[in-house]
């Protein structure tokens, strides 16, 4: 009798473990969103990117800005029609 209820014990410790283990690790890990073009992003922390922007004659001209944190973006062509 001592032996049943001993190993039931021990089943029972080593299936709530196992439970244990798996709800807890459900949680970790890396996880990917996917964004489709077009759809705007907002900026987790302040970055420095390269940007185009409007010369006095009306013209892009290639920049460097520093966005920050909280502001949304979203792609644009590779090239800017002129």
């Amino acid at each position: 009798m001592r032996y049943v209820t001993q190993l039931k014990t021990a089943r029972l410790l080593t299936a709530s473990l196992l439970l244990c283990g798996l709800a807890l690790t459900q949680g970790c890990g890396t996880r990917t969103v996917l964004v489709r073009p077009g759809d705007p992003v907002q900026l987790r922390e302040p970055i420095t990117a390269k940007v185009w922007v409007f010369g006095k004659d009306g013209t892009r001209v290639d920049s460097e800005a520093t966005l920050p944190a909280g502001w949304y973006v979203i792609d644009g062509p590779d090239k800017p029609d002129q």
